[in-house]
């Protein structure tokens, strides 16, 4: 089974695009840190420039059937990417944070879009039947392209069929290494108390996504 059980706290993992320390991780976690504040949340936050996750080769070898009664087909790729996905998996809600790179999100990004082409059948037919939230903060520069926000939440589709985007948000920042203004850590931080709102009480507010 690949969901929590009644009664225990709830899972929030957040997804960074992003460089280390940078603008992307520091939004993440004022939203990290609203989650938390609600009671009954466990989080984590995984760096992608952190792992090792190789692009997608297209062979289709995960969307081969198994054999009667064996396993679901899986990546021909060992890397980080089943470690992440074991934890998307699990994950009550996904809090994916990308700055923009040449119009689109980075790298890291994209591979991590790429690969979740691949993920179980077994974890796909039970994602229609158990509810995930979702939410994306984007980080661009003042001239925003409308890439980012749609990318993002694509890939949070493709790792839960059914999941309800509960907050996007696009921060837009004169630089990568702008100093953060209260304005958008406190837009954050609202984003991690709409993940614990639907979490906790099923509630979803919307706001302007753009700051």
């Amino acid at each position: 089974m690949y969901f929590q059980q009644p009664g225990t706290n709830y899972y929030v993992l957040a997804i960074s695009a992003g460089k280390a320390g940078g603008a992307t991780e520091q939004l993440l976690l004022e939203a990290l840190n609203a989650t938390r504040s609600a009671g009954s949340v466990n989080t984590e936050l995984i760096r992608l420039c952190d792992t090792d996750i190789h692009p997608c080769r297209g062979c289709n070898s995960c969307k081969r059937q198994p054999p009667k009664g064996g396993a679901d087909a899986f990546c021909v790729n060992q890397d980080d990417f089943t470690e992440i996905f074991e934890k998307i998996k699990f994950a009550d809600a996904i809090l994916f944070g990308t700055p923009e790179d040449s119009c689109f999100p980075p790298a890291a990004a994209i591979r991590l879009l790429d690969r979740g082409f691949g993920i179980s059948r077994t974890y796909t037919d039970q994602c229609w039947s158990h509810r995930k939230y979702g939410a994306v903060i984007a980080v661009s520069g003042t001239r925003p392209t409308g890439y980012l926000i749609p990318i993002s939440v694509y890939l949070l589709h493709r790792f839960h069929k059914g999941i309800t985007v509960a907050d996007t948000v696009n921060i837009q920042l004169e630089s990568p290494d702008s100093d953060i203004p209260q304005e958008c850590r406190k837009r954050a931080f609202r984003t991690g108390k709409k993940i614990a709102s639907a979490l906790l009480r099923n509630e979803i507010y919307l706001e302007p996504p753009i700051i």
